[in-house]
């Protein structure tokens, strides 16, 4: 995934710290399973060694998380023949003489409900805008949102904040050097709210404004508030900037769910105080791909969780990340039963099957979200829900990208390389052709990249590692946890089915060449073995997009085979389905034929 190069330097630059931190125990307690993954170095280079699951222990009759943490360490154990935690379930850290025990620890959570978030600022379209965004980095559920404009009276504001009961309040508002008066004004609201609370019902308050406030702000409310400042979310009208924010936000989540959830505070010790929201993490390992990597493309990361969807894009560094608890493959789906919102769903399903049996299937994910597709048609209907929680997440994320992303319009997604995808929903496909079809459908990309499958859900573990160990992040990234699906051409552009839209030419190391010719509507797939290089010739047609530099302009690239080799997909963006069910489900198994499925 990165230049063998910049690789090589960065191991030779991390090559003493090697030598002093050789094994890193990583624990991610998810809302319905707990991980533990293990990482040690082996020939002077880390590798996952082991991966071990087990229920989460949060609720009753448990309540306490160190409860599954500790059997889910104990299965780790039996997996990898090495003790981790002594005979009273104490962590043996650092490692003892007889090799037992571990080095470091890592931890991330996302279990726990939503958040409640009340977003204050001066301008519904401008300060109170990116309060939003802001709010959208983290698990955010139900959200009340209070400005100087808005028609509601103060009264009502601080009704509406009474009857949300708020975990957190973010305020925005002021540029830099800008509005001073009406901040306090928008402080005065959140501080009367505050004080018809309950000391231990207060929420945490972040003030992301006019930085020159912070210490009047402190003074005036910090009596009553629990006040906590980041950089200015809006230091200019046209400027948004949300990279310190977000960490800030990840901090407070994180605060949020060791006062919730049993057992957090002596994870978060056994991590000497980083343990990391799940998202978080998540996006930590995005942002550090895009700041290692070429600055042509952005990087883009998806994570569909049974709790959340997640999107991470990131541009020269700079992250945005946006959290969907609403979109997660175990949330509350009974929205879904609505019919506009069911045909969502079914216009994903690759086989007829009654939508009573459809809306009985999401029914029993939300009562019973454990639970596995037992079925061909259970399976259907899950890759058909996978589909539809990415479709929506895509549409809500328009226009949440990092500043500087290079974009093919509005409408489609920018340039990104690679797209790296995780989730359970993708690791236990029946192939990978499935999985790389759920990606594409949903996600849609445009011109050339690549696609990595995470398959044991490490990303957001080397995420929570990788300020602290970027040599982990690094060396694990190009090892076989990850699976490299290979590179996908996706062209852009409108004709009628069947028409010829490009004429590919892959010439391999060997000149072997292969030419293919593409039809409108049609998926092809090329041989090239993971980890082998090709020249890819391309020659669009009808003045379609494969970007090259613009319709109809074509040229050679280098392209990097996978378990997939190279795709090239012609279906056109947006995809547009068969209006009729029957050729609908003719199509997706061409599709998936196509791939030599």
């Amino acid at each position: 995934m990165k230049d063998a190069g910049q690789k090589n330097k960065q191991i030779e630059e991390q090559s003493e710290f090697l030598i002093g931190a050789r094994s890193m125990l990583v624990i991610q307690v998810g809302e319905f399973f707990t991980h533990a993954l293990l990482f040690d170095s082996v020939e002077n280079q880390y590798r996952l060694l082991g991966q071990a699951v087990a229920p989460t222990t949060a609720n009753a009759p448990t309540q306490n998380v160190l409860t599954g943490i500790r059997d889910c360490i104990k299965r780790l154990e039996f997996v990898i023949g090495r003790t981790l935690l002594e005979e009273h379930g104490e962590l043996i850290n650092p490692t003892a003489p007889d090799g037992s025990g571990v080095e470091g620890v890592a931890a991330t959570v996302s279990a726990g409900p939503p958040l409640k978030i009340v977003t204050a600022g001066l301008l519904e379209d401008v300060s109170v805008s990116s309060a939003q965004n802001l709010a959208r980095a983290t698990y955010c559920g139900e959200m009340v949102t209070i400005s100087l404009n808005s028609i509601q009276d103060q009264a009502s504001q601080i009704d509406a904040i009474l009857r949300l009961g708020p975990d957190i309040v973010i305020v925005a508002g002021g540029t830099d050097q800008g509005a001073v008066q009406s901040v306090f004004s928008v402080f005065e609201t959140v501080h009367m709210a505050c004080q018809l609370m309950r000391d231990t019902e207060r929420p945490a308050v972040l003030f992301a404004g006019n930085q020159e406030l912070n210490d009047e702000i402190e003074k005036r409310f910090g009596a009553t508030l629990d006040i906590q400042f980041s950089p200015n979310v809006r230091p200019a009208l046209d400027v948004e900037k949300l990279a310190g924010a977000q960490e800030k936000i990840g901090a407070i989540t994180k605060q949020i769910r060791v006062n919730q959830i049993n057992g957090l505070k002596e994870l978060d010790g056994w991590a000497d105080g980083g343990l990391l929201p799940t998202a978080a993490a998540f996006g930590n390992v995005i942002q550090f791909l895009s700041s290692a990597r070429s600055k042509a493309k952005g990087v883009m990361g998806i994570d569909i969780a049974s709790s959340a969807t997640t999107l991470a894009t990131a541009y020269n560094g700079n992250l945005s990340l946006r959290v969907f608890p609403e979109l997660g493959l175990c949330s509350d789906l009974n929205p879904l039963l609505e019919p506009e919102s069911l045909g969502g769903v079914t216009q994903w399903l690759s086989m007829d099957i009654p939508v009573e049996d459809v809306k009985t299937y999401l029914l029993n994910k939300s009562l019973y979200p454990t639970n596995i597709p037992l079925t061909v048609e259970d399976l259907a209907i899950e890759h058909a829900l996978a589909r539809h929680l990415i479709r929506s997440a895509m549409k809500q994320n328009r226009g949440a990208l990092p500043p500087g992303i290079p974009s093919n319009g509005e409408k489609h997604l920018p340039w990104v390389e690679p797209i790296l995808a995780s989730g359970d929903v993708l690791a236990r496909t029946p192939s990978l052709a499935h999985a790389l079809l759920i990606l594409l459908d949903g996600l849609q990309p445009t011109g050339a990249t690549t696609f990595v499958l995470d398959p044991y859900g490490t990303a957001a573990a080397l995420g929570a590692t990788a300020r602290d160990n970027p040599t982990l992040t690094v060396q694990v990234l190009d090892s076989n946890a990850f699976v490299h699906l290979g590179t996908v051409i996706s062209l852009v552009g409108d004709a009628k089915p069947g028409t010829p839209i490009l004429r590919a030419e892959l010439i391999d190391e060997a000149d072997y060449e292969i030419r293919v010719e593409i039809r409108s509507g049609s998926i092809d797939w090329l041989p090239l073995a993971p980890g082998k290089t090709a020249m890819l010739k391309l020659h669009p047609l009808q003045k379609f997009d494969v970007g090259m530099g613009g319709p109809g302009i074509g040229g050679t690239l280098l392209v990097k085979g996978g378990a997939m080799g190279v795709v090239i997909d012609g279906r056109g963006r947006p995809l547009k389905l068969p209006s009729e069910a029957e050729e609908r489900y003719e199509t997706f198994h061409k599709w998936l034929w196509a791939l030599r499925d």
